[in-house]
């Protein structure tokens, strides 16, 4: 199994933070939290590692460099920021269309994604990938999913007003290679959440996470996320 680690973002919320250290190296309880994510995938015994850089990428690279497993980690800087879904279409010859998991590496869960990729070999045979979900408390910030009766997604609210429930997105997905197949065949594709998922509508299987999970991109959730790990 390989992962991309989509790390390539501002942090623009948290300001006050990232004018100095990309959002991705922001540390939760004393650790980097591109660290956690790939201690988390070595433990899972994933292969190789795909890291995207833009901001600050000086300073992500040199993280990767002294990291313990930095030779199962390849970064790829975009000198113009692609966007979470090009990224991904850019660099499918890196992943050698085995079954992948694509995280967006500024949120943090205490899930160990065990049970994600058992669900994802269990999956239907319509659906080409697996999401992560959650049960969140502000669904006007996630994006929302409504889900059929066997738990493929069938509908998805990208951050708007009213959203329809408050099981969301968490942005952790395994991939098969017949998703990467059908994923060449969008023509428009920058965005991970906006273009390429409704193409999936109806192939997409879910895993439900009971584990705390957090995007960090305020300082609210920021602390919050800091005190859960603490813990």
């Amino acid at each position: 199994m390989n992962a991309i680690l989509l790390a390539a973002g501002y942090g623009k919320r948290l300001k006050s933070i990232t004018k100095k250290i990309p959002k991705c190296l922001i540390k939760i309880n004393g650790k980097a939290l591109l660290g956690i994510w790939i201690e988390r995938l070595n433990v899972l015994g994933v292969k190789n590692i795909l890291i995207n850089t833009h901001y600050l990428s000086e300073k992500v690279e040199k993280f990767v460099k002294n990291s313990t497993y930095s030779n199962k980690i390849k970064t790829v800087h975009e000198k113009k920021l692609l966007g979470t879904g090009k990224t991904v279409l850019k660099n499918l010859n890196l992943l050698n269309g085995e079954d992948t998991l694509i995280i967006h590496a500024d949120n943090f869960c205490l899930d160990d994604l065990k049970k994600l990729i058992l669900k994802h070999n269990k999956r239907p045979k319509k659906c080409s990938m697996t999401m992560m979900i959650f049960k969140c408390k502000e669904p006007k910030l996630y994006g929302i999913v409504e889900l059929d009766k066997v738990g493929i997604v069938k509908k998805m609210h990208e951050k708007v007003k009213n959203p329809p429930g408050s099981i969301a997105n968490c942005a952790i997905y395994v991939v098969s290679n017949k998703f990467f197949t059908d994923l060449k065949k969008i023509k428009k594709v920058k965005d991970f959440s906006k273009d390429i998922l409704p193409n999936f509508l109806g192939k997409i299987y879910t895993y439900q996470t009971k584990k705390p999970f957090f995007d960090i991109g305020t300082s609210k959730y920021l602390k919050e996320a800091n005190r859960v790990f603490q813990k």
